[in-house]
């Protein structure tokens, strides 16, 4: 009976055994056609900017990590152009900023893929985990200081909030407990600089080296004191010549030495651009000729991580700077960009959190995704009119920015471009501004109203949501979409103008507008969708054009103020908690016909028997008297 079961035992274990080697073979077996699809679903990403190429490239990267160890599918993968990936990766970041987990999954998968495609992303997992912990952070500080705004005895304490310049214990070490904590060496590095923090309290470093930059004269004219101290220099400026006690204060008239710095030869060897810094000066001044080449290029993490840089100037030679080329720069203070720059690449100067000042030249046409991301400390920016488009959370987090001009040159304003810029009060739109992607100014708590130019179109979803101190807006008649969830959360928000060129308003569009009093649904919105106007409390008078034929569910829930409302004889469906908590309705008129099958038993739950009383009796208006509840008695009139 013993040798019966172990060989019972040992079939078990072999048949196992060769199952899993059967699933490993026909894992490898993958034929050239679903190859074909990985790599079309990926593709998709370039095609459609929206949720279906988001989803489809989703898809195939999945599938890809799945058989990554087919050889085929591998090569085929590195014909994807890397740039693909990385905006899939760049979309999947940004949209973490929602809170949903799915996303924070989305980018490590596009992150690991790219690290199993190409040996130079070795290192992205770790830092796209990096990236998710501090963007973690962020949103529960949002969250936080939204539901602190909302609270009416602190609301007129918070609708500015304090520059972090003011108040540089708090901005920053919020920073340094997320993306620090982790790596104590550069908490380390950056507690070793006395000079950082005296530059974002009083700044005597840059008040030493401003009569070296001679950009920022007008900044010199504005401070007497500071120009006072450049003018009794003369003789020190002409003679100082760099000695080693003083390297931390070097004479940027004179470039730093070739031997600093690591070059890459471009354009066939006429060329040269910086690969990486060797030099361990904290003002550096970039060579405009090395090895005789002229240096067109910053490439890409040339200086990242580089936490003892304080200052840097580029020379008129360079027409780009790479994806990452200054990220974590934490020292840096101040940056002028010089007009030659065409090109500003993903993530530049992200997380530069001590940088105050960043002039853009003339030239650049593009502000790459998350440039100046988490920037803490920057104030104001001037976007020439050369830039045609502003990538996704270009200033993302910047914090202590106050206001924005975009130039009529801009056509798109990309996804959470501005989210979670809570000092920003003013936002001025250029006329060619077409789209406004989604979150785009999500999470500006001091913004108080903004003027949407009439070549806007598109208001993507969470354009506007928490921007509590946002009192009214006027949306153009070229607009024919309203996103979910765009001006939710907007608690201030007291009057909004729908125009009749709107087609569609999302979920949620409204959701949580506590101050807004009265609405009306232009003609050729179709449906009223979920949650589209739920806990607005103060909305009292609301209008339903006749071509809306659907009220979706939760439509109006908890919509306290409401005391009655004509249903257009166009509707034809009410979904479940349509009306729920609506405690303060008394009349409501019915002027076409609902089957009971359309009328859903939940659509006014807690109101008595209106349903019925509907059902039974037809179009007309029907009332009851206060309270209502549950137990009232409706009545047709």
């Amino acid at each position: 009976m013993r040798n019966k079961k172990i060989i019972i035992a040992a079939f078990i274990t072999l048949s196992f055994v060769l199952l899993c080697f059967s699933c490993a073979s026909s894992a490898n077996k993958l034929d050239q056609k679903s190859i074909n699809q990985i790599v079309t679903d990926i593709r998709e990403v370039e095609k459609e900017s929206n949720e279906k190429g988001y989803y489809a490239a989703k898809r195939g990267i999945e599938a890809a990590l799945y058989n990554i160890d087919h050889p085929e599918l591998v090569r085929a993968l590195k014909d994807i152009h890397k740039e693909t990936l990385g905006s899939f990766l760049f979309v999947a970041l940004l949209a973490c900023y929602s809170g949903d987990e799915v996303y924070f999954h989305d980018a490590r998968n596009a992150a690991k893929l790219l690290s199993k495609l190409y040996p130079e992303y070795k290192d992205l997992p770790a830092d796209v985990e990096e990236k998710i912990s501090v963007i973690k952070e962020k949103r529960k500080k949002n969250e936080a200081r939204v539901t602190a705004q909302r609270q009416p005895a602190r609301q007129h304490q918070l609708v500015r909030p304090p520059s972090a310049l003011q108040q540089p214990a708090q901005q920053p070490a919020v920073r340094q407990q997320t993306e620090w904590q982790q790596q104590p060496e550069r908490q380390q590095t950056v507690q070793q600089q006395p000079e950082r923090q005296q530059t974002v309290q009083q700044q005597p470093e840059r008040q030493q080296t401003v009569q070296q930059q001679p950009e920022r004269q007008q900044t010199v004219q504005q401070q007497p004191e500071r120009q006072q101290i450049v003018q009794q220099q003369p003789e020190r400026q002409q003679t100082e010549r760099r000695p080693p006690e003083q390297e931390q204060q070097p004479n940027i008239q004179q470039y730093d030495p070739e031997s600093d710095f690591m070059v890459a030869k471009q354009g066939g060897g006429k060329s040269v651009a910086i690969t990486g810094y060797a030099g361990t000066k904290r003002t550096v001044t970039i060579p405009s000729m090395i090895q005789g080449l002229p240096v067109t290029g910053i490439m890409g993490r040339a200086f990242i991580r580089n936490t003892s840089l304080t200052g840097v100037t580029i020379p008129n030679s360079v027409t780009s700077i790479g994806e990452g080329a200054f990220k974590l720069c934490t020292g840096l203070t101040s940056v002028n960009i010089p007009n030659s720059v065409t090109s500003i690449g993903d993530t530049a100067f992200e997380d530069c959190i001590g940088l105050t000042g960043i002039t853009i030249g003339n030239g650049v046409t593009r502000i790459g995704n998350m440039a100046f991301s988490g920037c803490i400390e920057i104030t104001n920016v001037t976007i020439p009119n050369s830039v045609t488009s502003i990538g996704k959370g270009v200033f993302n987090g910047c914090t202590s920015l106050t206001g924005i001009t975009i130039p009529n040159s801009v056509t798109l304003i990309g996804e959470y471009a501005f989210y979670d810029c809570a000092d920003l009060t003013v936002v001025n739109i250029g006329s060619s501004v077409n789209s406004i992607g989604r979150g785009a100014f999500s999470g500006c708590i001091s913004l108080t109203s903004i003027n949407i130019p009439d070549s806007v179109t598109f208001i993507g979803s969470e354009a506007f949501r928490d921007c509590v101190s946002l009192t009214s807006i006027n949306i153009p008649n070229s607009v024919t979409f309203l996103r979910q969830q765009a001006f939710a959360g907007c608690t201030s928000l007291a009057r909004i103008n729908i125009p009749n060129s709107v087609s569609s308003i999302g979920q949620q569009t409204f959701t949580g507008c506590t101050s807004l009093t009265s609405v009306t649904i232009p003609n050729g919105v179709a449906s009223i969708e979920s949650n589209t106007f739920s806990d607005c409390s103060s909305l009292a008078n609301v209008i339903i054009s006749n071509s809306v034929a659907f009220i979706g569910p939760e439509a109006f829930r908890d919509c306290v103020s409401l005391a009655g409302i004509t249903i257009p004889g166009g509707v034809n469906n009410i979904r479940q908690q349509a009306f729920a908590g609506c405690t303060g309705l008394a009349s409501v008129t019915f002027q076409g016909i609902i089957t009971s099958a359309n009328f859903h038993s939940a659509a006014f739950p807690g109101l008595g028997d209106l349903r019925g009383k509907y059902l039974a009796g037809g179009a007309g208006t029907y009332a009851t008297t206060a309270p209502v509840g549950q137990s009232s008695v409706w009545r047709k009139l």
